[in-house]
């Protein structure tokens, strides 16, 4: 079955995506699962998967929520799902799809879990007199989150809050009040208690109307000729370093500029009273284009602008990106994870369509497998790449930059 733009995404990647073109489950047997007609069916389907545009109408701007749009190189969700049968050419990870409509979405657990994540994490104790104190389980790395999401808090009025890295408050000038504060915090937007002293639920919770609620978040708006979904690859490599034969792993992903719209019902905060409902929204969406969500976003996936880059020209693009990338890195347990743009040559075709490059960056030369390199390309020819880079500022996921010197 060929695709529409009203083929439910889910079933076909994990049903229809099995089948042959005469409608029959595909032959299992590892002599076939190997084959080059396996390889030209998945191909097929894959660039099906890739080009096609999908209808979006079912989702619509909800109040209470906000927009971002992802950024290069994608998102990745649902990776950890069984999706392979070990098929020469065939998708290898999985992918999360709303159920009903088939499109990919942000579940709104995932949402409030990436939140969640920069919060303190802490436990409760009660003395004889049922007084309560906060202990922080990891105290160093609790009163660092403590002393960003402060400096959030006392900044989120400012112009370009957004778009604007502020230094954490002094952790030495964090007092048991800050912390007791902000783990009450945590607890009235992710749990809904008002009184943890109480014992009784309805002096103990609030109730579900006055609760903050992490909807799935959806897209509103398609990226560059109006498609959701492209592959990629990622290339595991030997811990040394060495370009040992590599295998590159295909997978989906939604497409940079695809934009997102996350709705969450916030209310006003009674803790902290600053906190009103459209300041809990810019504080949930300063994180969110902070940390990034979904998977592998420690080498560029999953990240966020509050811009769509496509709008603008090179230059400006990699000065966004650079802006982004320069506070990102100063976020206390986060990677410092930034693109950059560099010529490279082609030193080595390979029969499965790996492309290799030669580049030098900080002085030091790198030979690397190039993902997504036209295949019509040859050796010896200059390209432009693109990159990320890792903990170590070891470059990372290259991939074609869409312009050639030569």
């Amino acid at each position: 079955m060929s695709l529409n733009e009203k083929t439910n995404l889910s079933w076909h990647f994990y049903k229809n995506y099995f089948v042959n073109a005469n409608g029959s489950l595909m032959n299992l047997k590892k002599e076939n699962l190997k084959s080059d007609a396996t390889e030209k069916m998945f191909k097929k389907k894959n660039e099906e998967i890739s080009i096609k545009a999908y209808d979006i109408s079912y989702f619509k701007n909800y109040p209470n929520s906000f927009q971002l749009f992802c950024t290069y190189p994608g998102l990745l969700l649902g990776a950890g799902y069984g999706h392979e049968v070990s098929a020469k050419g065939e998708l290898k990870l999985g992918f999360f799809f709303d159920y009903t409509t088939g499109l990919p979405i942000i579940p709104g657990s995932s949402v409030k879990g990436v939140l969640r994540s920069v919060f303190p994490d802490f436990k409760t104790v009660f003395d004889s007199n049922n007084n309560q104190t906060f202990k922080l389980k990891m105290e160093a790395i609790d009163k660092e989150r403590i002393a960003w999401l402060m400096a959030l808090v006392e900044n989120i009025d400012k112009e370009k809050f957004l778009e604007t890295y502020y230094e954490p408050k002094e952790i030495n000038k964090i007092t048991d009040n800050d912390i007791a504060t902000y783990c009450k915090l945590t607890l009235e937007i992710f749990e809904g208690i008002k009184d943890i002293t109480k014992t009784k639920a309805t002096e103990k919770y609030y109730s579900i109307y006055e609760r903050d609620i992490f909807h799935d978040a959806v897209i509103v708006e398609a990226g560059k000729n109006n498609c959701l979904l492209g592959d990629d690859y990622i290339t595991p490599h030997h811990p040394q370093g060495l370009l040992k034969n590599p295998v590159p792993i295909p997978f989906l992903k939604v497409l940079p500029n695809v934009r997102f719209n996350f709705n969450i019902a916030a209310k006003n905060s009674l803790i902290v009273s600053s906190l009103t409902a459209n300041k809990k929204h810019k504080l949930f969406q300063k994180i969110l284009l902070t940390i990034g969500i979904g998977a592998k976003t420690n080498v560029g996936y999953g990240q966020f602008s509050i811009k769509d880059i496509t709008t603008v020209n090179n230059t400006q693009q990699r000065e966004i990106l650079t802006e982004i990338s320069a506070w990102k890195g100063n976020i206390p347990n986060k990677p410092n994870t930034f693109i950059k743009d560099v010529q490279a040559e082609i030193i080595e075709k390979k029969n499965n369509h790996q492309t290799i490059v030669k580049f030098i960056l900080n002085d030091k030369e790198y030979k690397e497998i190039c993902q997504t390199c036209p295949s019509t390309y040859e050796v010896g020819k200059l390209i432009a790449i693109k990159m990320s880079f890792n903990k170590k500022k070891e470059p990372t996921q290259i991939s074609f930059d869409d312009k050639i010197f030569n």
